[in-house]
């Protein structure tokens, strides 16, 4: 019980979540430049792994979004990532604030 107190006063998840949340934003700014590499195929390790991390955020976007593109840069990505973005930021302030200060 003295071990849950403990680490109860170290806030674990009021650090943890934080984290959380940065990784899957930095994940979806690696997909957004991922995107916009056009030697890199679909089928890559790495451009699978970022895209089944970031895919539940990105993909209800995909599906409303026409595809647009300028030259190289795919819009759709970015502008997926800038709402994705801010409803992540949304989320976790609602998430810290929801969680007791000593828990």
């Amino acid at each position: 019980m003295a071990a849950l107190q403990t680490l109860g006063s170290l806030n674990l998840l009021h650090m943890f979540v934080p984290l959380l949340f940065g990784f899957l934003i930095i994940c979806m700014f690696i997909r957004v430049i991922l995107s916009w590499l056009p030697m890199l195929p679909p089928g890559n390790p790495i451009v699978r792994f970022f895209t089944n991390i970031t895919g539940p955020l990105y993909d209800p976007i995909y599906r409303v979004l026409p595809r647009m593109s300028v030259s190289m840069l795919d819009l759709r990505a970015t502008i997926a990532f800038i709402f994705s973005w801010w409803a992540l930021t949304v989320l976790e302030g609602l998430v810290l604030s929801a969680i007791p200060l000593r828990w």
